[in-house]
């Protein structure tokens, strides 16, 4: 979870002065963290918040891993706050507009959002976000997701060593497929990692 962080924008925070900050701090949440604005939580705190049900905005469709583990945390945090927490999903632009919109509101602590690796490489590889990352702070993460590896039954390897190996003697040869912004930063840092060159093919 984050919330929004309503610093003075012409009061260049740390993060300004070392843009990779933020990213690095929320990247060790990126796999299902929740968000909250950094105001919210304080003003929350001085006001004995939740007087009223809590929104914990879910940046992709129903159905999905996060939908899921975003309705698990909103019913086991209501029952821990004694009040509603609902989910509600917010899709669109790769998980960009519901992330805007907890940008935007207001910090009173009850705009939430439920978030993954998304959040921190759509503004990495996307040209426009409509968000900043100072402007959320983690709250908690909630899980862990494994990423799968897999080649064509066709390529002559049976261990990620044989991969390296290969790629190793096939320059520019090689090409990943990406089902997500996200997970592309993964294939990225792989490739970076191997010194190889594969083309990323975002499906």
């Amino acid at each position: 979870m984050t919330h929004r962080n309503t610093q003075d924008a012409r009061h260049p925070s740390s993060d300004e002065a070392d843009p990779f900050g933020a990213r690095r701090r929320l990247l060790r949440l990126a796999s299902g963290a929740v968000l909250a604005p950094l105001a919210g939580r304080t003003m929350a705190q001085a006001t004995g918040w939740p007087a009223r049900p809590v929104k914990l905005i879910v940046p992709v469709a129903p159905g999905g891993v996060y939908d899921g583990m975003a309705r698990i945390v909103a019913e086991k945090l209501g029952a821990a706050l004694g009040q509603q927490v609902i989910a509600e999903n917010k899709p669109g632009a790769e998980a960009k507009l519901g992330t805007a919109s907890v940008a935007n509101a207001t910090a009173d602590g009850y705009t939430l959002l439920m978030c993954g690796s998304t959040m921190v490489t759509s503004s990495v590889f996307s040209r426009e976000v409509p968000f900043k990352l100072n402007q959320f702070a983690p709250i908690a993460m909630t899980c862990l997701l494994p990423i799968g590896f897999g080649v064509h039954a066709g390529l002559p390897v049976n261990t990620l060593k044989e991969f390296i190996d290969l790629s190793k003697t096939r320059p520019g040869s090689l090409a990943y497929g990406s089902i997500a912004v996200s997970t592309r930063g993964i294939g990225e840092t792989f490739k970076r990692a191997l010194s190889a060159k594969p083309e990323p093919r975002i499906r």
